[in-house]
């Protein structure tokens, strides 16, 4: 692919457009092929799929607060890391971690610790999560290629986790108020 390619997709798509925005930055940074860094988000994809099958068990295991602080604590690990590759098993290694932070953070664990507090208005609980999640990866790509514009690619990625793990965190909220809604 071509520079310009890369740069169209970046503000469109959501996780895919992160995707590309990330790719495009290894490629101009590192000159690694397309090929290449496909394989990392190839294996993100597969091995996150093998992983959010057992995310209720996970969940029944360790509890919904941890399974989701988890998860955030291993994107955020995964997207400082994806700044810092200098080697092509470094971005696997970033690409399998940002996997289970993906997998605790998925639509799963969402619906899974909603449905711990909702039952009548469960549907709409979970329709009001998925759109913020919706939201966030519209507005965080553009955001994400406006950090890299300033910040360069490994300071962007560095405060993309730092946004991340205090905007998500179930410890930076107030605990649910007990009983079922």
């Amino acid at each position: 692919m071509k520079k310009k390619e890369f740069r169209d997709g970046k503000p469109l798509y959501g996780e895919a457009g992160h995707e590309v925005s990330v790719r495009a930055e290894l490629h101009r940074l590192r000159g690694w092929p397309a090929s290449l860094i496909s394989g990392g988000t190839t294996l993100f994809y597969l091995f996150g799929a093998l992983l959010v099958a057992f995310v209720s068990e996970a969940m029944r295991a360790f509890g919904p607060r941890n399974c989701l602080l988890a998860g955030i604590v291993a994107m955020a690990a995964a997207a400082v890391m994806m700044g810092q590759v200098t080697s092509p098993w470094q971005l696997y290694a970033a690409n399998a971690l940002l996997a289970f932070g993906w997998a605790g953070t998925s639509l799963g664990v969402i619906t899974n610790t909603l449905s711990l507090w909702f039952d009548k208005k469960r549907g709409m609980a979970i329709s009001l999560a998925l759109n913020g999640a919706s939201f966030g990866g519209i507005i965080g790509v553009p955001l994400l290629v406006a950090a890299i514009g300033r910040f360069g690619f490994s300071g962007a990625m560095i405060s993309a986790a730092a946004r991340r793990s205090t905007s998500r965190s179930p410890a930076s909220r107030p605990a649910c108020a007990a009983g079922r809604r």
